[in-house]
């Protein structure tokens, strides 16, 4: 995630300049983010989610699919384009320390306080053990730690996932791949600098023709698509698997978010954001809306069905249009709140932009809370997934801004 004091970087013409589209484009991902995970329960997918609605919204599987194609990526980007200058001002050792404190605490937060209760909630509502109390299944089922058979060493029988140990992050798997891809990043600056081949900020300036974009992008979409098409024979999307029992991970993504995060290093360093045409960046942000209406339409359900995985060709097909629609508005995107985007925010943009990590990291909870009750009305479902969405994303504002950052050691840790 992004630092307040980090959203500085040069401009084409080599000058500092407060990227405040970047810091607008990290608060609309949030948003994008929280009502993601307000449409999980009524759309009908494989997604892990510790509750579920028996009545589905049909749309929402295509809305999540689009969803999934850019946004994490997206993330991933934009958080590795200051992770250079963030080292270079700072050091190995404190730029190390920071991303430690600022995610590392987090994710120590979630895993031990806050994790159980969701997944508890999930045990008791879909799985077939019977009730057992929270402490029982904090230690047994939680965190393994009961020597009585079935639960230590190996899971019950006919066990319900998403994996043994029920110990997991949920929505911050980001924050702890972010981390992991962080301290890759710093080894490799150590060793490079080790060696003396360590290289300094190649800042360029003039922008680049609209086909050089044209033909990098393309290049990059095959070599996504290829890559996702193998990866997903093997790990189809939704499946998650946990590393070592606690490195989050799924594999169907993992090649866009760890290319994605390359190309914001070097982005830095070439100045690539800069320097990409508008033309070409609006070309670009036309075929990602294009292909992204495309999938609500019977051409979608004919020639490109959502593929979660295998060798078939559908797969294929799905994997090409997911990188492209991906790629596409990635791009797009960036391009678009550059040039539309770029001026100072007012005092309700600057307010989301100070809160927007903290809305990020407790945002699950309390749409679970209004997931949990909504269903229990009457009202129509698309009206309890917006005002799901709506009073979470209400209730984590001020949760953030009157509560947890009003904290003095939990502001030196949000921003």
């Amino acid at each position: 995630m992004l630092d307040q004091n980090q959203i500085q970087a040069p401009t084409a013409n080599d000058h500092p300049a407060y990227l405040y589209y970047l810091d607008k484009l990290k608060i609309t991902v949030i948003l994008i983010v929280v009502f993601y995970h307000a449409t999980i329960v009524w759309a009908e997918t494989s997604i892990w989610w510790p509750i579920k609605s028996e009545q589905e919204i049909a749309w929402l599987k295509n809305l999540i699919a689009v969803d999934e194609a850019f946004f994490m990526g997206l993330f991933f980007l934009i958080s590795a384009y200051f992770h250079r200058p963030s080292l270079e001002r700072k050091g190995p050792k404190k730029f190390l320390n920071t991303r430690l404190k600022r995610l590392g605490i987090p994710l120590l937060i979630q895993l031990i306080f806050i994790s159980p209760f969701l997944t508890y909630a999930y045990y008791l509502n879909f799985r077939n053990y019977g009730p057992i109390p929270f402490w029982k299944y904090y230690l047994t089922i939680y965190w393994g730690m009961s020597s009585t058979p079935p639960f230590f060493p190996h899971s019950p029988p006919h066990w319900g996932g998403p994996n043994w140990l029920d110990a997991q992050f949920v929505h911050l798997w980001f924050i702890e791949i972010l981390l992991l891809f962080g301290c890759i990043y710093i080894i490799l600056h150590l060793i490079a600098k080790k060696l003396n081949i360590a290289s300094k900020k190649q800042m360029r300036n003039s922008p680049f023709s609209n086909w050089s974009v044209h033909l990098g992008l393309v290049g990059y979409i095959v070599f996504l698509a290829i890559t996702n098409y193998i990866v997903r024979i093997w790990h189809p999307i939704h499946e998650w698997d946990a590393i070592c029992a606690t490195i989050q991970i799924e594999y169907a993504h993992l090649p866009e978010y760890a290319s994605l995060f390359i190309i914001g290093l070097l982005a830095y360093r070439y100045n690539w954001l800069a320097r990409t045409p508008k033309k070409a960046g609006f070309i670009w942000l036309s075929i990602g809306i294009l292909l992204a209406v495309i999938i609500y339409t019977e051409l979608l359900v004919n020639y490109i069905p959502i593929t979660p995985g295998g060798k078939s060709s559908e797969a294929l097909i799905y994997a090409a249009y997911e990188s492209l629609l991906g790629s596409s508005l990635t791009v797009g995107l960036l391009v678009l709140f550059r040039e539309k985007f770029s001026t100072r925010p007012g005092l309700i943009g600057k307010k989301l932009s100070e809160n927007a990590y903290c809305i990020y990291l407790i945002h699950v909870p309390i749409v679970i809370t209004l997931q949990y009750f909504f269903i229990k009305t009457n009202l129509p479902e698309s009206l309890q997934l917006g005002l799901t969405g709506l009073f979470a994303l209400s209730a984590s504002f001020i949760i953030s801004h009157y509560c947890l950052r009003r904290i003095r050691c939990a502001k030196a840790i949000l921003g």
